[in-house]
């Protein structure tokens, strides 16, 4: 008997399907090696929208009725999918529980002209601790009564451009300092919740806009992590750091110090104007010691960033 012969569409669907799966099978090895390259950096931050195009191309390989293209790119699918989550830490731990601490953070954007309504969400908010990049002097004669008014302790470096930076916070500092990385400020704070000490970082690394301010950023955060490693007991990182979790730069710190970052939904917090190309750039990442939960993103008025704010238990 002989065999039917496949039709046109049959060929195409079939060849569209092939496209798909050596596509995507070379869009997923670039994300997982660790190449040192500018351009595969950039590649990389978008691995939210890369898990999202793969899944598009299993559901149209399933419409085409090609089972193995669809097998195998469910599995592409799934692999990168296991691959950004991993860096998280649950983030349905403890949800029942009421939190110790309450963490928000938020790059207000340096030529922002909606700070009263930018202050109005900070006390619909009401955090324990708050941390704001891209911190003007004007920002902060604008915000200065009522920020006091909700936090007693703050350490502020206010600046014209974009490297301004302020920590508030409802409970008092033991001791704190401001440090300078490549002539980034950082801010260290060492406080406590019953008893319980924790070191909190808070900065805003440079950011990655061509290879030469990525080369930057490269030895920022290899001083920052040896800034980390001279300082003991539980940590809290908290700010805008203009780069992805699974980048190697920021993964590096995270698996040397025993960190975890808290999980908010895809897909990040910048820019705001496009969420289809948003990237998680801003973070709270703790000590594996610390738990976090009902980490959520915040609108923020007049910014190019989302904020977000996390509940947290010891």
């Amino acid at each position: 008997m002989k065999k039917q012969k496949k039709s046109k569409k049959q060929i195409l669907a079939i060849t569209l399907s092939t496209l798909f799966c050596i596509g995507s099978i070379i869009l997923l090895i670039v994300l997982l090696y660790p190449a040192d390259n500018y351009y595969i950096y950039l590649y990389k931050s978008f691995a939210y929208q890369l898990i999202c195009f793969f899944l598009v191309l299993a559901i149209i390989s399933v419409i085409l009725k090609n089972k193995i293209a669809s097998i195998i790119l469910f599995a592409i699918f799934l692999i990168a999918t296991v691959y950004v989550v991993r860096f998280f830490q649950n983030p349905s731990y403890n949800k029942s529980y009421e939190s110790d601490l309450s963490i928000m953070q938020m790059n207000v954007f340096v030529n922002n002209e909606k700070m009263q309504e930018v202050m109005d969400v900070i006390k619909k908010e009401n955090p324990d601790i708050l941390s704001i990049q891209e911190f003007t002097n004007d920002h902060y004669e604008l915000m200065k009564e009522d920020l006091d008014n909700l936090y007693p302790f703050s350490i502020i470096e206010a600046s014209d451009n974009i490297s301004g930076i302020g920590v508030f916070s409802k409970r008092p500092f033991n001791k704190f300092e401001k440090v300078y990385i490549q002539d980034v400020p950082v801010i260290i704070a060492n406080t406590e919740i019953e008893k319980q000490e924790f070191n909190l970082f808070a900065t805003h690394a440079p950011a990655p806009l061509n290879s030469s301010s990525w080369n930057w950023q490269k030895q920022f955060f290899q001083e920052f992590d040896n800034l980390i490693q001279g300082i003991s007991g539980d940590i809290i990182i908290i700010g805008d750091l203009n780069t992805v979790p699974w980048h190697k730069e920021l993964s590096t710190i995270v698996q040397n110090n025993d960190l975890e970052f808290a999980f908010y939904n895809p897909f990040g917090t910048y820019p705001t104007r496009n969420p289809f190309i948003r990237v998680p750039i801003d973070h709270i990442i703790m000590s594996d010691g610390i738990k976090t939960y009902n980490t959520e993103k915040i609108q923020i008025p007049g910014s190019d960033h989302l904020g977000i704010k996390s509940n947290i238990n010891f």
